[in-house]
Parts: structure tokens; C-alpha cells; sequence
């Protein structure tokens, strides 16, 4: 538990976080369970919301973010199994990075 608490507080003070989550999962991850409002404290506008096994479901979800109360950065949809998404994933890590050292 210490180890949770550590981390949360890195991640408040990080520039860019990245939060991979099973695509089958979402939204209902953050809306209802155990860890959802342990999930939404994570999320903010340094997030990206990546989600993965894009495969296992082959059209992405709508969700409403306002809904969700959540405001991440930018959502990825990836499946890692052939490389899908990837690319897309960071060229925003590249953009958040460049933003973030005056680049």
C-alpha cells in the first residue's frame, strides 16, 4: 500500500503519464469497480488513456468523457500484437515531450 501511495504522488508531479487500459474494460473500468476511483485521480490533462487489444473489439467504443468526469490528454487505441496505433501513440509522446522542454 505504501508503494500505491508513493507512485501517486510521482504521478502528480509528472509531466506526462500514460494509463494503458484493456479496451474491453472501458469505459466501465472507471465508472464503476474496486480501483475506478483510484483510476479517475490518475487521469487528468497529462494522461493519455491508451487502450489496448484493440482486436477484441474491432470498432472503438463511444464514451462520454464528461460523463466520466475525466479529461485526459488524448486516447490511443493500440493492439500490440501487430503494431496498430503505435505510431500514434508517440507521436504524442513526441509532441507532449518537445511542448514540455520548450522544443
Amino acid at each position: 500500500e505504501m508503494g500505491i501511495e508513493r507512485a501517486h504522488i510521482v504521478t502528480k508531479d509528472s509531466d506526462l503519464k500514460i494509463c494503458v487500459l484493456d479496451v474491453t474494460n472501458f469505459p466501465e473500468c472507471i465508472e464503476e469497480g474496486e480501483s475506478s476511483s483510484y483510476l479517475k485521480s490518475l487521469i487528468d490533462e497529462d494522461t493519455v488513456i491508451v487502450l489496448n487489444k484493440l482486436d477484441l473489439h474491432p470498432s472503438p467504443p463511444s464514451y462520454n468523457l464528461s460523463k466520466l468526469s475525466i479529461k485526459p490528454k488524448a486516447i490511443v487505441h493500440i493492439y500490440c500484437n501487430n503494431n496498430t496505433g503505435i505510431d500514434s501513440l508517440l507521436n504524442i509522446v513526441h509532441i507532449s515531450c518537445n511542448n514540455n522542454t520548450g522544443i
